[in-house]
């Protein structure tokens, strides 16, 4: 998809530049025939439409209502996420994120004690991403960018090239949703746009259960076939998705296998 990168005004342009250079996106021009720009605003950096009038923009805001709200449940550890990740008090796990989106799993998970490190390897996401983030470190003092972290990379390079174990590692691979919001709807399929199609995520799949210590955890539809054709030990169920969670370690007493 082509994306192309705006300054909002004349004193953000040296920043635009910047992030062209960076990442290698083109500078915005109306003569050019880019699906969509990323613009550079004083507040944030946001993802506009070029070809629909109606699109409102979009952008990474760790402190609006989308993400704070599931944080306000007074106990966040009787989350389905909470329960597949293997979160207890003061364990302090260590995440990766390999299919970060637009990181409200890896945000939930942060609030949650976890120290977590998203990956993605989607350009526009990544500045959407780093934007947040910076953002969210101007406000959020308790948080330091050592426990909510962010690589630019392809997942399974990462994994093949890094000597680095997480105690657990997230994957979301998409999946039609079924939820019906406008919003939900319109941020799907926005990522599956931004991303480039992975038509099997098996191989990093069983990449990830070489690298972590303590389990994989995969995010599905609830009716989707399993990665890999592999079952899960064991699962939490929602309404419309699921999670499905790999032991990459042997339970003590019991023998063979996850």
């Amino acid at each position: 998809m082509s994306v192309a990168i705006k300054a909002a005004m004349p004193s953000l342009q040296s920043r635009a530049e910047k992030l062209s250079r960076e990442f290698h996106l083109p500078l915005f021009s109306e003569k050019n025939n880019f699906n969509y720009f990323l613009n550079v605003t004083e507040e944030h950096i946001e993802l506009i439409s070029k070809k629909e009038k109606n699109f409102l923009p979009i952008y990474v805001d760790f402190l609006e209502d989308k993400f704070l709200r599931r944080t306000f449940k007074k106990n966040l550890s009787e989350e389905l996420l909470a329960k597949a990740v293997g979160v207890k008090k003061n364990s302090k796990l260590q995440v990766w994120d390999l299919t970060a989106g637009w990181g409200c799993d890896a945000f939930l998970l942060v609030m949650m004690g976890c120290d977590v490190r998203m990956i993605e390897r989607s350009v526009p996401m990544v500045i959407l991403l780093q934007d947040g983030l910076e953002r969210f470190f101007q406000y959020q003092r308790d948080i330091s960018s050592s426990q909510f972290s962010l690589v630019y990379a392809d997942s399974l390079d990462f994994l093949n090239k890094t000597d680095e174990k997480p105690d657990v590692i997230c994957l979301d691979p998409m999946y039609p949703s079924t939820r019906k919001s406008a919003l939900v709807k319109k941020e799907m399929q926005i990522l599956k746009e931004l991303l480039e199609p992975q038509e099997d995520i098996t191989p990093l799949f069983l990449a990830a259960m070489k690298k972590a210590k303590k389990r994989v955890v995969i995010k599905r539809g609830l009716h989707s076939p399993f990665v890999g054709n592999k079952r899960p030990d064991f699962q939490f169920l929602g309404k419309s998705i699921r999670f499905d969670v790999f032991r990459t370690i042997t339970v003590r007493g019991c023998e063979g296998g996850y």
